[in-house]
């Protein structure tokens, strides 16, 4: 996902202050573990000039894929520049990782054993390599869903970020979904 540069008015003091007391923190989650809070709620984590935003989705709903906003806050002439970008949460990548990873070896293996023809002597050979289509078809579909379900939360975080934080987008680049 692309990058954000947000500009402001306010001291980055001021800016990590309001993030500090306008969100929940993420020790706030045990709180709301049989209530949800309600959709748009957002949770912070700060750590010196960095910070890590997410909004609460639709009740119930555990989505893996929600978008954070991971940004940094830099002293700027009049103000503020809020560096960041949206993006899921490591674990997740480091598991898409694992799972790309895997997949696409077990894409060679398959490959390698049905052209060689030791796999099904005689039968159809596009079957495994039509199933390992339907693999990586399936993982990038989860993944869009995981986005299309995680829209409202994006934009709830756009709208913290500009209202909070007196925020007006500067630059952006990549897709704006």
């Amino acid at each position: 996902m692309g990058r954000e540069t947000y500009t402001t008015a306010l001291s980055p003091e001021e800016c990590l202050e309001r993030l500090r007391g306008r969100s929940y923190t993420f020790a706030d989650l045990a709180r709301f573990r049989f209530s949800p809070p309600k959709e748009g709620t957002v949770f912070a984590k700060v750590r010196g000039n960095r910070f890590r935003l997410f909004a609460q989705g639709p009740g119930y709903l555990q989505n893996s894929f929600m978008p954070f906003f991971y940004g940094r806050l830099e002293q700027a002439a009049a103000g503020t520049r809020i560096h960041g970008h949206f993006g899921v949460h490591p674990f997740i990548r480091v598991f898409l990782a694992v799972w790309f990873g895997m997949l696409t070896a077990g894409t060679v293996v398959v490959l390698v054993i049905t052209l060689a023809g030791k796999l099904n002597p005689g039968g159809p050979h596009l079957l495994p390599i039509a199933m390992m289509v339907g693999f990586y078809l399936f993982m990038f579909g989860l993944i869009r869903f995981g986005r299309y379900l995680g829209r409202g939360q994006r934009a709830s975080l756009d709208a913290f970020i500009r209202d909070v934080l007196e925020a007006r987008p500067q630059w952006r680049s990549g897709p704006t979904r």
